[in-house]
């Protein structure tokens, strides 16, 4: 008799196991989905008033927010500019380098140039053999700011779209914008 109650509470704590399994799953699955309501309603409402901008003779494709500012900077490239805030415009340059030695090449030259600059690297990655995003932040001007970059080796040189902005910024609706306009940008050959 004793084991059969044994067994009827073993049978119940695994009920109840499998209950609690269930509704942590089912709280996950909520959680999941309210995350992904947040992220859709955010990208529609700063891509509701957007607007494609074709640069580099529409090498580059990139959606951008309406009210973004584009500067042609000429042989520097392309300049999309967000609205000032704290005494800096976030932006998102784009250019083409007459570089072809191949992107992981184009990756130690860079990293050497932020060491000489005073740069700190926060993070690097290669994607394939064309596609190398890096993070870093530095002082220019007297002013600390963050920047996100991906660089894609094409036939024409190599295309570099950075992402500028202060820490403040980044953690912004102007910093979910240059990550959206990164996010949509799409590089041709």
């Amino acid at each position: 008799m004793q084991s059969k109650n044994v067994r009827g509470m073993e049978t119940s704590i695994a009920s109840i196991r499998i209950s609690v399994e269930h509704w942590v799953m089912n709280l996950e699955y909520v959680k999941h989905f309210f995350v992904a309501t947040v992220l859709v309603a955010v990208a529609f409402s700063t891509t509701a008033d957007a607007k494609e901008v074709r640069l580099l003779g529409g090498q580059v494709r990139i959606t951008a927010p309406a009210s973004a500012k584009i500067d042609n900077l000429g042989a520097y490239g392309t300049s999309i500019r967000l609205r000032r805030s704290g005494g800096f415009s976030p932006n998102l340059n784009v250019q083409r380098q007459r570089y072809f030695g191949g992107i992981r090449g184009y990756a130690a030259i860079s990293r050497r140039q932020f060491s000489s600059l005073g740069f700190r690297l926060h993070g690097s990655r290669f994607y394939g053999k064309s596609v190398w995003k890096v993070g870093y932040d530095g002082v220019i001007g007297g002013r600390r700011l963050y920047f996100i970059a991906f660089a894609y080796q094409t036939s024409r040189g190599v295309v570099l779209l950075t992402a500028t902005a202060t820490l403040r910024q980044y953690s912004t609706v102007q910093g979910k914008q240059l990550e959206e306009m990164l996010s949509t940008a799409r590089v041709f050959d």
